[in-house]
């Protein structure tokens, strides 16, 4: 399937994310889809490689402590344990929309805290971490993993097999483009009004996000169980729920939901 050209292209040094601080008293709920400051994603290496989470913590000041009167924050292990972490998880990214960025060891998970506050949002609380840790405005979190479930198969030349996982793919250099989709038009008053529409996307070459690639030709696997002989120079389209790869020359052909790339 051929997709429409680039018409905004801008590099992505990755993910981006801000401090908060917060209090939490109910259950936090899984949903599949939908958008709202009081929903966060976490993504990388669990469940489906892709989850938004509802908030349902009470509002808490930033001032906060853990253990004190009117903090209702939970554990990041217990949050993230809504997300369903694949593999053996080693390192946690949170990201907020300002572009910040930080990240923690997992084993730490227990003492870190996140809460909700009502005026920065998703936050974290970290009494024993440097103040860097302690992120506001956080929409997204990235979980890495040793041994994930969820990836792109690579099998190497001879024959022996490694798997590129999506937390390892959102952590490494990621270009954004926004692809045209359409555009629409409206009269009124006498005027005409137009409107378009793109989606977004990230995307890298394979040697970006597998270092022991050498640039050599590849036969990219799709999950229906299509082979495609690719000279290696395309793009891999790091999607919530699947990867595609897409073709750098002759038209830029997009072989959709693939499952591994063979190194020839």
């Amino acid at each position: 399937m051929k997709k429409p050209p680039f018409v905004l292209l801008l590099l992505l040094t990755i993910f981006l994310f801000g401090a908060c601080g917060g209090q939490g008293a109910a259950g936090i709920d899984s949903v599949a889809s939908g958008a709202s400051p009081h929903k966060v994603i976490v993504e990388g290496d669990v469940a489906g490689g892709f989850v938004r989470i509802e908030n349902t913590l009470a509002g808490t000041s930033l001032d906060a402590a853990p253990g004190g009167s009117g903090f209702h924050g939970v554990t990041l292990s217990d949050f993230l344990a809504e997300a369903s972490p694949a593999g053996a998880p080693q390192d946690v990214y949170f990201m907020s929309g300002d572009g910040f960025v930080a990240k923690v060891d997992y084993a730490d998970a227990d003492e870190i805290y996140v809460i909700f506050n009502d005026d920065k949002g998703f936050c974290i609380i970290a009494p024993n971490h440097p103040i860097s840790a302690q992120a506001q405005e956080i929409d997204r979190f990235v979980v890495v993993s040793d041994d994930p479930d969820f990836g792109l198969t690579i099998v190497r030349q001879d024959g022996s097999r490694a798997l590129l996982s999506k937390g390892q793919m959102l952590v490494s250099p990621l270009r954004t483009s926004l692809h045209f989709q359409g555009s629409s038009e409206m009269a009124n008053g006498g005027e005409t009004r137009s409107s378009s529409v793109y989606t977004k996307e990230l995307s890298a070459p394979l040697g970006d996000l597998y270092a022991d690639y050498a640039g050599e030709p590849i036969i990219v696997v799709t999950k229906s169980g299509d082979k495609y002989l690719t000279d290696g120079a395309g793009d891999i389209i790091v999607g919530e729920q699947r990867f595609d790869y897409r073709e750098s020359t002759g038209g830029g052909e997009t072989y959709e939901d693939i499952a591994e790339i063979q190194i020839r």
